[in-house]
């Protein structure tokens, strides 16, 4: 016996979750193929996959590679603000609980980040922008190629003290190369301070378990992170309080 259900009971529970994922895999082809031809995406199809995408996260399955692919064409070009809704509205409620102090300083702020990859939304203005939008979707906001310490920055556009940088992490895939992540700050946007190293730990995001970053009043108008390996650099969202 396992957990109380025979070994056929398990075999019958991952035989129908194993279905779920053919489902799944099956109508995000068709979304993609669709985002291919320039098609616009049903609607029914598209709150399908937003609904399933949701059930596997909260199941904790690692989505397949065509979902990752279809939500991130939904949520970010085919039909971005409704789809960005029912993203924001499948958030577990811990996020909703973190402090939002006087507001995120870094909504909607000028972006760049080390290079563009075949991952990237867009071009060198949408993907960095990406990190820094207000939508938190369990999925990559910007995505650098893989490349020796890649970065990624926001221009505050003044100088602020500073109490959190808080940093939601990709959930679908890639968790793990956050390890290494390092946290600047920079008034100028030349010489830089250090002021967080996360030295080997992964962390979390959608699922209610950023990074939190906690300062001093720190004062700053650029903050970078960056990663101190050869890797690419995805993040969620990044904010700034």
């Amino acid at each position: 016996m396992m957990d109380g259900r025979s070994l056929t009971e398990h075999m019958e529970h991952d035989e129908r979750w194993n279905q779920v994922l053919q489902l799944t895999t099956d109508l995000a082809d068709r979304v993609l193929d669709a985002q291919i031809a320039g098609r616009t995406v049903p609607t029914e199809q598209a709150t399908a996959l937003m609904r399933v995408a949701h059930l596997l996260h909260t199941n904790g399955l690692e989505w397949p590679p065509m979902l990752s692919m279809a939500v991130r064409g939904l949520a970010a070009v085919t039909q971005g603000p409704s789809i960005c809704v029912e993203l924001e509205h499948h958030q577990p409620q811990a996020i909703e609980a973190l402090p939002s102090y006087g507001g995120n300083l870094a909504l909607g702020k000028p972006a760049t980040q080390s290079s563009l990859s075949q991952w990237s939304n867009c071009g060198p203005a949408q993907d960095p922008g990406g990190g820094a939008n207000g939508v938190i979707s369990g999925l990559y906001g910007f995505h650098t190629d893989f490349e020796v310490r890649p970065w990624w920055q926001v221009d505050l556009g003044a100088i602020y003290p500073m109490r959190e940088v808080r940093v939601y992490n990709r959930m679908d895939s890639g968790q793990e190369r956050s390890r290494t992540l390092q946290v600047l700050v920079s008034t100028e946007g030349a010489t830089w301070t250090e002021v967080h190293d996360q030295a080997g730990k992964t962390f979390g995001g959608a699922d209610g378990q950023p990074l939190r970053v906690m300062l001093n009043n720190v004062t700053g108008r650029y903050v970078r992170l960056q990663l101190a390996e050869f890797t690419s650099l995805h993040l969620d969202e990044v904010q700034v309080f």
